[in-house]
């Protein structure tokens, strides 16, 4: 999908450009789009849609217009926060467990930016997950999910630092500086923020003087 994204900035500055033009110039992945607006629906139900971002083309701004009285009508689902799967994971009158999981999968994009930073509730369920044998996946910008495992949750619901951390034996690949600001030259949709200060030898935020930054290996593609 990146190299779609990628040629359609120069079909979005096209002074001829329409949005059914552009549509019909891809009917695969307009078709695409809808199958994965089904299992959207199936899924995840109703969910809030944000307001764009800056700079999002027009063809995403009219697809956004037409599909949120679709999203409206949907049925609303159930959503557990993390520290309520924690809660019900230790609870001894609940059937829910980590280790009836076969794998946890975190998709990538930017969002994972938002919270997956030194989150604890992250990090107890990355431990449960690694506790029970269950597979953890983590892709594009999730890894920053690694971040979370200085911390756990006790059983009050109070965080703390972890001090011999084994996922710092990990290994993962990730988006060099150049590919992330490649993909902002380009024109990708994004939300300025703060810098976030944090070395490439560890997934420790080095900022803190608290945590020091052991050897870690990170391999670029």
């Amino acid at each position: 999908m990146t190299w779609v994204y990628g040629n359609a900035v120069a079909d979005f500055a096209d002074p001829e450009f329409t949005v059914e033009g552009y549509r019909a110039k891809h009917p695969d992945l307009v078709a695409r789009r809808e199958r994965e607006l089904e299992l959207m629906e199936r899924h995840l139900g109703r969910l809030p849609v944000t307001a764009p971002l800056p700079n999002t083309d027009v063809e995403n701004l009219a697809y956004r217009e037409e599909v949120l009285p679709k999203i409206a009508g949907w049925e609303d689902k159930k959503y557990f926060s993390l520290a309520e799967l924690i809660a019900k994971h230790r609870a001894a009158d609940d059937d829910f467990s980590f280790a009836d999981f076969d794998f946890i999968h975190a998709p990538g994009g930017h969002a994972p930016m938002v919270d997956f930073h030194n989150n604890p509730q992250l990090g107890e369920v990355l431990y449960l997950a690694r506790e029970n044998d269950v597979y953890i996946s983590l892709i594009c910008h999730a890894p920053i999910g690694l971040t979370s495992t200085n911390y756990r949750v006790d059983e009050k619901g109070e965080s703390y630092e972890v001090e011999d951390d084994p996922f710092l034996a990990s290994e993962a690949t990730t988006v060099g500086r150049s590919g992330e600001t490649g993909m902002l030259d380009y024109g990708y949709v994004n939300i300025p923020a703060r810098s976030l200060v944090w070395s490439t030898s560890s997934t420790r935020d080095c900022a803190r003087p608290a945590s020091p930054c052991p050897p870690r290996v990170f391999r670029p593609p």
